[in-house]
């Protein structure tokens, strides 16, 4: 965890994204029933995209840091109604950026 990023990714030399990455293991229970995933507490605003990893679902959502509020709930399958599924498992927009903007940072090689 470097200046609020964990990660960078890059598909061009030179040029790469910063990646925070948040992990949660199980989703929250309400009632008996799986509630989701929960993510909370984004004390850093520094990376270009944030993942967050639903363990036990093996999934994975891709979301623009500009877009991520103080805390997300997520399903972890894709098929809930929050703002944030349309993210479940969208690997492409690291290569594209957000869609509304592009923010790639070029690495010096000296």
């Amino acid at each position: 965890d470097v200046s609020g990023y964990d990660l960078l990714a890059g598909v061009t030399p030179n040029y790469y994204q910063r990646l925070q990455i948040k992990t949660s293991r199980v989703p929250v229970v309400n009632d008996g029933k799986p509630a989701g995933y929960r993510f909370t507490n984004f004390a850093s605003r520094a990376a270009d995209f944030c993942i967050f990893v639903c363990l036990m679902h093996n999934a994975y959502y891709i979301v623009p840091m500009d877009r991520v509020s103080t805390g997300i709930k997520i399903t972890g399958d894709g098929s809930g109604t929050s703002k944030y599924e349309k993210y479940f498992s969208a690997w492409h927009i690291l290569k594209n950026g957000s869609g509304e903007k592009q923010s790639p940072q070029g690495v010096d090689d000296k």
